[in-house]
């Protein structure tokens, strides 16, 4: 008697992924990529309104940049540079 993970890979349960349609895989990809780029721009703005809040109420550079780790110290003067234009 095969052991059970050889009954699994004959009965092919497990591998219908593989079996993609290539034209699919295209379309599949771009959603994704449509997905992940629009919660980015919204964590993205919700950042920037919260960097832009913290300047004006008279925070600094230093003191922002603890608050957002995941925003690099350069972008947020970027923000901020920008907000002043």
């Amino acid at each position: 008697m095969p052991w059970m993970s050889e009954r699994h890979l004959d009965q092919n349960t497990g591998r219908q992924h593989q079996n993609r349609d290539p034209r699919m895989e295209q379309i599949r990809q771009r959603r994704m990529a449509q997905t992940l780029g629009g919660n980015e721009m919204k964590v993205k703005k919700t950042l920037m309104d919260m960097i832009i809040k913290w300047h004006q109420a008279g925070y600094s550079l230093d003191e922002i940049s603890p608050l957002v780790p995941q925003v690099p110290k350069e972008e947020i003067k970027a923000i901020i540079q920008q907000h002043h234009e």
